[in-house]
């Protein structure tokens, strides 16, 4: 079992799952105040990805995930850094960065921490699942781990590849509006999951 009993049944174990769902919406949800072309983000993701690097920190003995996952997390905090503040005319505007190649290179890079960081965290939630013989949970957190690897491989490719093979405008918001509201209804999934791992560790008995 890779689930940790002296860990798992503390009272900061509860702590840090309620704080990884409080993560989420500072990591997906994307409010700017615009100043001329300036884009300052007012729910910064280096916010969340700082709250989850607190988080793993009391989480750090629980599951052999914790350490390469909190590791994502750092990453993830680095790489958010050029998104606190885009310019354009446009929302949410652009990082600056060093050029063309560049910024293509942090889109990639970031999608991939996020596909990393899902895939971890939501497989030490299948791995809780399976602790407290709650089979539901362990196959729901699969199902949602399959489908943000896949929402974020499609949403990359298409940000990527815009460049090249243009898409018509009313194509392309339909790509970020269906993106969206998936995106949003997987991220509400997980941090349902979060907080009812949460509630399970609360009320079950060891």
């Amino acid at each position: 079992m890779n689930i940790d009993p002296a860990v798992f049944w503390r009272t900061e174990t509860v702590t840090a799952f309620r704080r990884l769902g409080w993560a989420f919406p500072w990591l997906v949800l994307d409010f700017r105040l615009r100043v001329n072309d300036l884009h300052v983000d007012l729910l910064a993701d280096v916010v969340g990805w700082w709250l989850c690097i607190s988080a793993f920190q009391q989480l750090r003995d629980l599951h052999p995930s914790v350490s390469r996952v909190s590791r994502i997390c750092w990453l993830g905090l680095v790489l958010a850094l050029p998104w606190l503040a885009t310019y354009g005319t446009n929302f949410p505007g652009e990082p600056q960065l060093p050029g063309y190649a560049v910024t293509q290179v942090w889109i990639l890079a970031r999608a991939l921490v996020w596909i990393a960081f899902i895939w971890l965290l939501l497989g030490i939630v299948g791995d809780v699942g399976m602790y407290l013989e709650r089979p539901e949970l362990t196959v729901r957190a699969q199902q949602v781990r399959v489908a943000s690897a896949a929402l974020t491989i499609v949403g990359t490719l298409i940000a990527l590849l815009q460049p090249f093979f243009p898409l018509p405008g009313p194509l392309i918001f339909l790509a970020a509006l269906v993106g969206f509201v998936l995106g949003m209804a997987l991220a509400v999934l997980i941090v349902l999951m979060l907080r009812r791992v949460a509630w399970l560790i609360e009320t079950a008995t060891p």
